[in-house]
């Protein structure tokens, strides 16, 4: 079934990040109230999305290293 999603950029350490950073500054803002919706809270959602989907990203290409070296 999900062999039809299978494209060429699966897996890739920058569409990981990119995927995950998207995904996570569309989370936050569906959550945010309207209330808080300012520069502020802009730039603060941006870098925490930044530093959580370079974490994530790197996280998954460190498994993969360990997986083929074993």
């Amino acid at each position: 079934m999900f062999e039809k999603f299978d494209h060429k950029f699966k897996g890739k350490k920058g569409y990981n990040f990119l995927i995950t950073f998207i995904g996570l500054l569309f989370a936050c803002f569906l959550i945010l109230p309207e209330d808080w919706w300012s520069v502020t809270s802009f730039l603060l959602t941006t870098f925490f999305s930044l530093l959580i989907s370079h974490l994530a990203s790197k996280n998954i290409d460190q498994q993969k290293k360990q997986r083929f070296t074993k």
